[in-house]
């Protein structure tokens, strides 16, 4: 008889609110009175191009800003599951992009049921088999790990959309 065990992790639970910086100002992010605004859109969405859902690709800003236009092709959006995260992304992300001081809005948000932590997706990735990924995607998720546990970021996929 072969029995065999297989242990889930479960998935965390969504904080609260999530935390965002962003460079738009609310009215454009949430409209007026008589628009509703696009909410945080995808990459993906904006340029009007199919989505790439490659977590390792976005997470090590390859689908996403800086990157060349035409690379932008990301079908998440990023928040932060605490402040501290969104506090950290702006003294340490913004200022080594060498794009200067632009004006940032931090904003709260409910978290969507499209949701995933980023950490849980990358300890889950590095806890598959051998045969799942390359050596590289590997080494890359241990260092993204590394890296940006501390921000406890939460990625929802197709973006997070203003309800009227």
């Amino acid at each position: 008889m072969f029995i065999s065990l297989v242990w889930a992790v479960p998935a965390p639970q969504t904080p609260d609110y999530f935390f965002r910086a962003d460079t738009r100002p609310p009215e454009q992010v949430f409209g007026s009175e008589h628009t509703v605004g696009p909410g945080f859109v995808t990459w993906a969405n904006t340029r009007g191009v199919p989505a790439d859902y490659n977590v390792l690709r976005y997470a090590n800003g390859q689908t996403v800003a800086p990157s060349e236009e035409e690379d932008r092709t990301a079908g998440w959006v990023s928040a932060a599951g605490y402040l501290e995260g969104v506090q950290h992304f702006l003294n340490y992300e913004v200022i080594n992009r060498g794009v200067g001081f632009p004006n940032f809005w931090v904003y709260q948000i409910a978290p969507s049921n499209r949701a995933y932590s980023l950490n849980w997706i990358l300890e889950d990735f590095l806890g598959s088999p051998a045969g799942v990924g390359t050596a590289v995607d590997h080494e890359d998720a241990m260092d993204l790990l590394g890296e940006y546990s501390n921000q406890n970021e939460w990625i929802t996929r197709d973006g997070m959309v203003t309800l009227p």
